[in-house]
């Protein structure tokens, strides 16, 4: 039995941004997933000491039973996702159930967070992470797009080597999962990015990109991605569904023949450079 090594929970399509990386904020009819049909998942016998649950939406901190599912992963590691548009909201469910790790999505500066995540709020967001910071371990992650200039994404990079913040890059992939619009077209300034911070992810991005690097992705037997209507997919940018976790248990869908014939058939491909599978792909590899 393979051990989970990460969960990606998108709660709930709600959100108070406007990103134009994502179409959850445009999805109707609204979906969440509340803490009752979670509960398969948390007690999964495919969880481990070393899982890692992302809690995030859409916006996650909207989701109305937020507290609820906070409670059903007290006992697990997760990371709670935010946009930070709020901030006393944020810092209330951070204090009600002592979050201990918290990312925030930071996209640009002043200019390329307005026109990158749709909301003019770089300001609002920024204070309230240096605010958290106090009570919690906030990182930031930058999604560089192929519409992303280097001054928006250095500028991200510099508000954090100021205020001491660690932050994470991500390049953006078409997802499934998130109802992408916009092709991932080669992205300009990524290289000189490479250049100046050596980051090894978009590095091999770039490797990848060019055809230089076929790396196979063993990651989604360790990897579970839940869309907010509760499909299990296979990954994020293949349009294949395991199952749904409003009508089978999680350990009935990710244990049964198809999933793992589906895990056989695609753990060779290298057909996308989406996070969350290929750091640990990479990581594997090393």
């Amino acid at each position: 039995m393979t051990p989970l090594r990460y969960v990606n929970l998108y709660c709930n399509t709600a959100c108070d941004s406007r990103c134009t990386t994502c179409t959850f904020w445009k999805m109707h009819p609204r979906h969440w997933l509340d803490a009752e049909v979670l509960a398969s998942v948390a007690s999964s016998r495919f969880v481990s000491e070393e899982t890692w649950f992302a809690l995030q939406g859409g916006e996650f901190t909207l989701h109305s039973g937020a507290d609820a599912i906070l409670d059903l992963f007290a006992d697990r590691n997760y990371i709670l996702f935010t946009n930070m548009l709020n901030p006393r909201r944020v810092k209330e469910l951070v204090d009600r159930h002592d979050v201990q790790y918290v990312t925030v999505s930071l996209d640009g500066g002043r200019e390329g967070y307005a026109r990158i995540r749709g909301v003019d709020a770089f300001d609002r967001v920024t204070a309230g992470i240096r605010q958290l910071s106090e009570r919690a371990s906030v990182s930031v992650g930058i999604t560089i797009t192929p519409w992303s200039t280097y001054e928006d994404v250095r500028e991200a990079m510099d508000w954090c080597n100021a205020a001491n913040v660690p932050f994470g890059l991500n390049v953006y992939t078409e997802s499934r999962i998130y109802g992408s619009e916009r092709r991932a077209e080669p992205i300009a300034p990524l290289q000189r990015i490479v250049d100046e911070t050596g980051d090894a992810y978009c590095a091999a991005h770039i490797l990848w990109s060019r055809g230089e690097l076929n790396l196979p992705c063993r990651s989604i037997r360790r990897v579970a991605s839940i869309s907010p209507d509760g499909d299990l997919h296979l990954c994020h940018n293949l349009d294949i569904v395991l199952g749904n976790i409003h009508e089978a248990r999680f350990d009935d869908i990710w244990s049964s023949e198809r999933t793992n014939q589906l895990h056989q058939q695609y753990e060779s491909c290298s057909a996308c450079w989406t996070s969350c599978y290929r750091e640990l792909d990479l990581e594997e590899a090393r």
